[in-house]
């Protein structure tokens, strides 16, 4: 066939536009090293609140360890031991980095101890027992710490403000031990474990004093306001006559409501163990460590709702950065936003090594839409209702606005409407908007659609099928019957020409650092036009082809030339097959699609146009095309109905589909 030239417009020159991106922190792993002398082995415990600091303990001497503090500028920096001492270990840091607080050596024995201004000093311990104390937390500003020491009763859990180590007591019943393992940011709240016929978690204020929260568990750290922690509970496997493997399942409370986490030994005997030692003050993130198999290791790892439990070395390599030869075996703590986790791990030269993640977080996106409903239900709604739609979205304050697309004429005509934002659920965000009333006997078929600040869109349109609101006395049943009645006059399928009869042009709408952007009216819907450029009269390259659905179309084009000139190239005529059907009950096909192959090359999926009323039937057709001679056409149609939801009605000849070759 001739291919025709109808119009040709000219182009200016390309200009270079402006650009706005968001900044994302960038994610990085730091090996924190080794203090000098000693075995190379080192371990970070805490990190403040603003991530800035880095505290815990590194081989120092043959000897014992030193308790160090790193900061990026400063690197890694020991502490000094107590006065008798040989070995310290620092736990926690207030934000400030000021206060250090930890354990070591001194010539009493162990002694809780506070880091400041480069200067150690012992806490002392509890009145009576041995001499033995460890300070394991430090509220942001420093004032309070919280740790165990010993009193003429046992181990016992302290809290230390003003200058005082004051013992929290134990829960009653058992062997008293007690240990206060964290302290809320405000230090006004403890959490830690006590005794009864085990080891329980409980909470401490000054108000209600120790608390029994949950049986045969351990807490490791405290959210902010008091409601939630992260630790372990105790487990145990029993391999009748055998043996019984005790071991750890991370766990997180909630109100004292548990949520255990870490996986349970099944009926294989694989030994697993998994702990929590980190929260953030607002319990977004946890984390810990994980074991999964009997033969290890144990692998860091982080929680939170959204993305449940992460490896954090997967991650890392994920995230681009090389880990080869590294093991990250623990997170021991987490900084307040969540960006900043430090641990242990074994090194590519297989010696155990600190470090510190920057640049974590939730790893929020928008990756779901759904929940969709309207308001007031099919069977309720009639013309004095004002029509509501509503929707979910996760992740939560991702999204930032929303709309609704709809139309009432069977996909003749959309319209959009946008989604307001309304109270939001625990993990997700939730839209409405009121459509208004509509008259009686109307179909609303709608979709939605949520985007984010980076304009990235998904939609619910259930499935591809979409949702449809009928207002009473609409018709909400399902399709009762799908094909071509010989009295009607109507034909499954035929072969069409159609020629080209319209003038269609192109103009030039301006440039930008975009690329060009083009109008093309006088367009025939359906057919298929080529758009060509060239930076002369004489040669032209083809770069895009298109079917427009309109007389007129929007075009872009990135790759331009200087100067660039436009053409459209379009066949005079060509042919398709056009496939019709009527459905009955008249209304209850509320939408309709065609599937379809040419000549094998793969399925596609298209709308089906209404095209009326024929007899007691809806009538819908499709054209096909263009095609060659021996082409052939392969296809089964579909039409969805409002009942259950979107019910489906195959016509597919049997399950054989049907097919039509061009002559």
């Amino acid at each position: 066939m001739k291919t025709s030239t109808r119009r040709t417009a000219a182009a200016g020159l390309f200009l270079l536009g402006s650009f706005s991106f968001a900044v994302h922190a960038q994610l990085s792993f730091t090996p924190l090293g080794d203090l000098p002398g000693g075995l190379t082995n080192s371990a970070a415990y805490g990190v403040s609140s603003d991530g800035q600091v880095v505290v815990g303990s590194s081989s120092a001497s043959t000897s014992g360890v030193s308790a160090f503090m790193w900061t990026e500028a400063g690197g890694l920096v020991a502490l000094p031991t107590l006065a008798g001492g040989a070995s310290s270990t620092a736990y926690a840091v207030s934000t400030d980095g000021l206060v250090v607080v930890g354990a070591s050596g001194s010539a009493s024995g162990p002694q809780a101890c506070i880091w400041s201004n480069g200067a150690a000093a012992g806490l002392g311990d509890l009145a009576g027992g041995s001499f033995h104390s460890a300070a394991l937390d430090v509220s942001d500003n420093g004032g309070v710490i919280v740790g165990y020491g010993t009193s003429v009763s046992g181990r016992e859990a302290f809290r230390w403000t003003g200058g005082v180590m004051t013992g929290l007591g134990d829960l009653a019943g058992g062997s008293y031990q007690s240990e206060a393992k964290a302290v809320s940011p405000d230090g006004s709240r403890v959490t830690g474990y006590g005794t009864v016929s085990g080891q329980n978690v409980f909470t401490w204020d000054e108000t209600n004093g120790m608390q029994d929260v949950y049986a045969s568990a351990i807490a490791y750290d405290i959210s902010a306001d008091g409601n939630n922690l992260a630790g372990n509970v105790n487990a145990s496997f029993i391999i009748p006559e055998i043996t019984t493997i005790q071991y750890h399942r991370a766990a997180r409370w909630s109100g004292g409501t548990p949520n255990i986490i870490g996986p349970e030994i099944t009926g294989t005997g694989s030994q697993y163990d998994s702990l929590f030692y980190g929260l953030t003050p607002d319990a977004s993130i946890a984390v810990g460590s994980y074991k999964t198999s009997s033969s290890g290791p144990y692998f860091a790892v982080s929680h939170d709702s959204i993305n449940s439990i992460r490896n954090l070395k997967t991650v890392l390599t994920n995230g681009g950065i090389d880990m080869t030869g590294w093991e990250l075996t623990a997170a021991t703590a987490i900084s307040a936003d969540g960006s900043v986790i430090v641990g242990y791990g074994t090194n590519p030269d297989g010696n155990q090594e600190a470090w510190v993640i920057t640049g974590y977080g939730l790893d929020l996106m928008l990756r779901w839409i759904g929940n969709t409903y309207h308001w007031p239900g099919n069977e309720s709604l009639t013309e004095t209702n004002e029509l509501w739609i509503n929707t979910d979205s996760k992740d939560p304050d991702i999204a930032v606005t929303g709309l609704v697309t709809y139309t009432t004429d069977k996909g003749e005509t959309w319209i959009t409407a946008p989604l307001t934002e309304g109270t939001p659920g625990p993990d997700y965000d939730h839209w409405y908007c009121n459509l208004g009333a509509f008259p009686a006997g109307t179909t609303i078929r709608y979709s939605v659609a949520v985007d984010d600040a980076e304009g990235a869109m998904i939609w619910d349109n259930n499935s591809g099928k979409d949702y449809y609101a009928v207002v009473s006395p609409g018709f909400t049943g399902p399709v009762g019957w799908v094909g071509n009645d010989g009295a009607n006059g109507t034909i499954a399928h035929e072969t069409t020409n159609i020629v080209l009869d319209t003038e269609p042009e192109v103009a030039l709408d301006g440039i930008d650092g975009d690329g060009a952007h083009l109008t093309a009216t006088g367009l025939k819907p359906d057919y298929p036009y080529v758009l060509a450029m060239g930076s002369d009269f004489e040669n032209w390259t083809d770069i895009v082809t298109f079917t427009p659905a309109e007389t007129n179309d929007s075009l872009s084009v990135t790759n331009v030339m200087n100067p660039s000139l436009y053409r459209l190239n379009a066949e005079d005529s060509n042919t398709y097959v056009t496939i019709t059907r009527e459905v009955w009950p008249q209304d209850s096909g509320k939408a309709a699609r065609l599937g379809y192959n040419i000549s094998g090359s793969g399925w596609q999926a298209v709308e089906m146009d209404y095209a009326g009323q024929v007899g007691n039937n809806d009538l819908w057709t499709r054209r096909v095309g263009p095609l060659e001679s021996g082409d052939t056409v392969e296809y089964f149609i579909e039409v969805v109905s409002a009942s259950g939801g979107g019910l489906s009605y195959f016509d597919n000849n049997d399950n054989s589909n049907y097919s039509i070759t061009v002559p």
